[in-house]
């Protein structure tokens, strides 16, 4: 069977000065490729913006004004009932592409 890259979460619309909101939980059974993340700075000034996946910094960036972005560094493979998490300095939206997977990792 083909594997298909979807949206695995989102836009979901993070609050500023978040804690780190859950964005995505990998489903039972299943394993998840995250590949791409999307986000949006709309306010006129920088924002970071924080990956933790099961409360350990995954990724990090700072981002410019009215800057938008599609940026992973790397994949990032999650094995079932995994936890991903957002924050960010001010009010965004973010959105993770990837694939769901039969199965768990080997």
């Amino acid at each position: 069977m083909a594997v298909r890259s979807r949206r695995l979460w989102g836009p979901v619309a993070l609050p500023a000065a978040s804690a780190a909101v859950v964005v995505y939980t990998v489903p039972a059974g299943r394993t998840a490729v995250v590949r791409g993340l999307v986000t949006y700075n709309d306010l006129g000034i920088a924002n970071q913006i924080t990956l933790k996946i099961n409360g350990a910094l995954w990724w990090g960036n700072n981002f410019a004004n009215n800057q938008l972005v599609a940026v992973v560094p790397t994949e990032v493979v999650l094995s079932p009932g995994d936890v991903l998490r957002c924050s960010c300095t001010l009010a965004s939206h973010v959105t993770g592409f990837g694939s769901l997977l039969d199965g768990v990792p080997t």
